[in-house]
């Protein structure tokens, strides 16, 4: 029996730097729940860069300037800011797709409110939710709890 692919992913839980909080969320077509952008990292790309590029592609905001700075050692190495955790998310095969997983590199970013754009092929909805807003709305255990987490001052 082979064992399944682990996938890389990235995912940016956008916080607003205004009082009370709120976190950017969308509601993903295929998972049909609510949850923080994100998603595949390219082969080329770090984490940081996946969450930069998938932020702009689902909501047109361009997050750059709030990520975690990378430090460059010397002209072959640089440090990138470890993310706040690694979840193993167990995807279950769908059409021609076969079940595998993805490896979640979560990082929290805290930006100024602003306006976003969803993108109709990913999303159905995409808002600024306040905690109480959040955790009525449908989405995995984890990210609920990473909102508790998170949102609570």
């Amino acid at each position: 029996m082979s064992k399944p692919i682990k996938e890389p992913t990235a995912m940016a839980l956008i916080l607003s730097t205004g009082q009370p909080p709120k976190a950017l969320l969308l509601h993903h077509r295929a998972a049909n729940f609510w949850m923080p952008p994100g998603g595949h990292q390219e082969a080329w790309e770090n984490p940081l860069e996946t969450i930069a590029r998938e932020v702009m592609e689902e909501t047109q905001l361009e997050i750059s300037a709030y990520l975690p700075a990378i430090t460059r050692v010397d002209d072959r190495t640089q440090i990138v800011p470890a993310p706040v955790r690694l979840v193993e998310i167990k995807i279950p095969a769908r059409g021609d797709e076969p079940g595998h997983y993805h490896l979640d590199q979560l990082y929290i970013v805290r930006i100024p409110e602003r306006p976003v754009t969803k993108d109709d092929a990913e999303t159905h909805d995409i808002g600024w939710f306040t905690l109480e807003e959040a955790i009525k709305l449908p989405m995995p255990e984890d990210v609920r709890q990473l909102l508790l987490r998170e949102m609570v001052s």
